[in-house]
């Protein structure tokens, strides 16, 4: 995961509401998505601004401020165990 900046409309008032940029990838959900549906947030309030391709994309994106947090996507083929695979191709 990455970070930005500074998260929109962050202050150290407390009862405030804060709203955290990101995107997210079509489909599936996130995990700071499903923290936010189980009320583990709080005050915390999440903003999708719009799907994103890529890791690299999603840490360009919150280094220059446009997202606050971003993450990765790991490629399904990639999370098969290695036992899995056939020995001989």
């Amino acid at each position: 995961m990455s970070c930005g900046t500074a998260a929109t409309g962050a202050s150290s008032g407390k009862g405030q509401t804060k709203t955290l940029r990101y995107q997210g990838w079509a489909g599936q959900v996130t995990l700071p998505e499903l923290a936010e549906d189980l009320g583990y947030l709080k005050d915390v309030k999440l903003k999708w601004v719009g799907n994103t391709t890529s890791g690299p994309q999603d840490i360009q994106s919150a280094a220059t401020s446009q997202i606050d947090f971003g993450g990765r996507s790991t490629a399904r083929s990639s999370n098969w165990p290695r036992t899995r695979l056939p020995s001989r191709l």
